[in-house]
C-alpha cells in the first residue's frame, strides 16, 4: 500500500463498508458509484451480468427472486454452494463479489488501487471462516489480507475518536444483521486489549427478520382463511413474506406499528404489525444477547461497576427493544450509540494505517474458542483441551500423547472446538464441534510405553490455528483450511466467474 489511502472493510451478513485513513489522517467511509457509503450484501444475478448492493435490492422481485443471493455470510467455511444458472457459487465467491463491488467503486473514485487492507470478522469465527475470508480477499486482487474482530474495529475507532490519552473499560455490544459479539476490553493510551469475547455467528437481525415473517404469514393468512398447509409448496409466497418482514422491521425500528399488504393467489392482503408484538416474539432472542454480556464480564472477572460504558454498535442496535432492555439489565451503566453502520469498517481503517503505514496502535486479541483432540482417558473417549478461550493471543500449547498399541503404523487426530473454560482439560464430546480430522504415519519403531507423541497447537495474533504433530523426530503439520484454502488456480477459476459487477 502507497501512502495514499489505508483501507478497511466491514464485510457484513446484511450490510458492508469500506472505510479508509486519507492523506490528512481522517477516517472516512467511502461513498461508492450509486452516492452511499453503505451495500447491502446483496447480489442480483442477470444475462447482463451481476448486480450488488442497492440496486439490487430495488430490482428485486417476486418475478427474480431465484436469482438474488444474500445472507451467506453465515455459510462461511461450510460446503454450501448456490446454483445459479449452470454455475455454482461458494460462499467464499459471493463474498468475492461483494469485495469486488466494494474495491472496484472505491477504486473508481479515488484512482487508487487496493491491494492491502484489512478486513474484519465476527469474534465468534473460528479458522476456517478466518480462512475462508482471506480467501475470498485473494480473489479480488488483495495481495495482503489482515483480519480483526469486528467488535475490536468498533472499539479502535471508538477509542482514537475520543483521543490516544483515553483510559476506558468498554464493553462492546455488536448487534449485526447475521452475527452477534459481546466484547469486554480495556483500552489506554493507544492499546487496545481485548479481557473477554463472547458471541454467537448466527444470531442477529436476520433473527428478527425471521420472528417478524412468521407473525406476518400468521396474520395474512388467517385473513385469508388459509392454514400453514395452504401455502406449503409456494416459494414465491414465502419470499415476499421475507421481503415484507425486513422492510417493516426498519419501518418498527422508528415507528409503533406498520400497514402492508401481500398477495395471495392474486388477492392484496392488508396486515397491520404492531413493534409490542415484534418485541414479545423476539424476547428470548435479546435474552440470549444480555445472557452473553454477562458471560463476557464473568470471563473478564470483573462487575459492572468496573464498565465505563456499554457501547452499541451494529445496525440491529437501532431496535429500541435493545437499549431498553440494556438499561433494564443495568440500570447504572452509561450506554451509548457509536457510529452503529460505520464504526466496524473505521476502526478497521485505522487498524489498517497501523499494520501498514505510520500509525502506532497495539491490539490485543483473544482466542474466540476452546481447541483440543479427542483422547483416550481412563478407558474413556474425552476431549483433551490444549488451547482455551478468552487467553491472550498469540499462544501456543503441547499436548503429549502416546499411541495405543505397539507396532501401531497411524494415529488419527481429531481437533475439537468448544467454550469449555481454562482448567476445562477434559471435556466429553457431545459438548465440543468436530474441526477436522487427520491421519498420521507413525515413523520408526512404535511402543505403547515408551513413544510420545507431541501435538502441538499454536494461534496467530488474528487467531488462526496450527496444529503439528512429532513422532520420533518427525513433524507433520495438520491442515485445518484443507477444503477452505484456495490453490492459484483456484482463484483464477474463481476470479473468472465473478466476470463484471455492477
Amino acid at each position: 500500500m502507497t501512502e495514499d489511502y489505508y483501507v478497511g472493510i466491514d464485510l457484513g451478513t446484511v450490510n458492508s463498508c469500506l472505510a479508509y485513513v486519507d492523506q490528512r489522517g481522517e477516517v472516512k467511509a467511502a461513498y461508492g458509484t450509486d452516492g452511499k457509503d453503505i451495500l447491502p450484501s446483496v447480489v442480483l444475478f442477470t444475462d447482463q451480468g451481476k448486480i450488488v448492493g442497492n440496486k439490487a435490492k430495488e430490482l428485486s422481485s417476486r418475478d427474480n427472486m431465484n436469482y438474488v443471493v444474500s445472507g451467506f455470510k453465515r455459510q462461511m467455511g461450510t460446503g454450501y454452494t448456490r446454483k445459479i444458472n449452470d454455475r455454482s457459487y461458494t460462499p467464499i465467491e459471493l463474498s468475492a463479489i461483494i469485495l469486488k463491488k466494494l474495491i472496484s467503486d472505491f477504486e473508481k473514485t479515488k484512482g487508487f488501487m487496493v491491494r492491502k487492507a484489512v478486513i474484519t470478522v465476527p469474534g465468534d469465527y473460528g479458522d476456517i471462516e478466518r480462512n475462508a475470508t482471506l480467501g475470498a480477499a485473494r480473489i479480488v486482487g488483495i495481495e495482503h489480507a489482515e483480519l480483526l474482530n469486528e467488535s475490536v474495529a468498533a472499539a479502535l475507532s471508538y477509542g482514537m475518536g475520543r483521543g490516544n490519552a483515553v483510559n476506558r473499560t468498554i464493553i462492546v455490544y455488536d448487534l449485526g444483521g447475521g452475527t452477534f459479539d459481546a466484547t469486554v476490553l480495556k483500552i489506554s493510551d493507544g492499546n487496545f486489549r481485548t479481557l473477554s469475547l463472547e458471541g454467537n455467528k448466527n444470531l442477529g437481525g436476520k433473527d428478527w427478520d425471521l420472528q417478524l415473517a412468521s407473525i406476518i404469514q400468521k396474520k395474512v393468512l388467517d385473513t385469508a382463511g388459509l392454514s400453514a398447509e395452504d401455502i406449503e409448496s409456494d416459494a414465491v409466497f414465502r419470499k415476499d413474506v421475507m421481503y415484507e418482514a425486513e422492510k417493516q422491521k426498519e419501518l418498527l425500528t422508528f415507528q409503533d406499528r406498520a400497514v402492508s399488504s401481500i398477495d395471495v393467489n392474486g388477492i392484496p392482503i392488508t396486515y397491520t404489525v404492531r413493534r409490542e408484538e415484534l418485541e414479545e416474539a423476539t424476547a428470548w432472542l435479546m435474552a440470549k444477547t444480555i445472557e452473553l454480556v454477562g458471560y463476557a464480564l464473568r470471563n473478564a472477572k470483573l462487575q459492572m461497576n468496573s464498565i465505563d460504558e456499554i457501547v452499541l454498535v451494529g445496525g440491529a442496535t437501532l431496535m429500541p427493544q435493545v437499549m431498553r432492555s440494556l438499561e433494564d439489565a443495568y440500570p447504572s451503566t452509561s450506554i451509548q450509540f457509536f457510529d452503529p453502520e460505520h464504526a466496524v469498517a473505521r476502526g478497521a481503517a485505522i487498524y489498517s494505517e497501523s499494520v501498514f503505514g505510520k500509525r502506532d496502535i497495539n491490539v490485543v486479541s483473544v482466542l474466540s474458542k476452546t481447541f483440543g483432540i479427542m483422547a483416550g482417558i481412563d478407558g474413556q473417549e474425552k476431549v483433551c483441551n490444549i488451547l482455551y478461550r478468552n487467553v491472550p493471543l498469540p499462544m501456543e500449547n503441547t499436548l503429549m500423547c502416546r499411541p495405543k498399541r505397539d507396532e501401531q503404523k497411524d494415529i488419527e487426530i481429531a481437533v475439537y472446538k468448544s467454550n469449555a473454560r481454562t482448567g476445562d482439560d477434559f471435556i466429553d464430546p457431545e459438548k465440543a464441534k468436530l474441526v477436522s480430522k487427520f491421519v498420521f504415519p507413525l515413523p520408526g519403531k512404535v511402543s505403547r510405553g515408551r513413544t510420545r507423541l507431541a501435538v502441538r497447537f499454536a494461534a496467530d495474533v488474528e487467531g488462526r490455528l496450527r496444529v503439528s504433530v512429532d513422532c520420533n523426530g518427525k513433524v507433520v503439520d495438520c491442515d485445518l483450511s484443507e477444503g477452505v484454502s484456495l490453490s492459484e488456480k483456484e482463484i483464477l477459476e474463481a476470479g473468472s466467474k465473478l466476470g463484471g459487477v455492477v
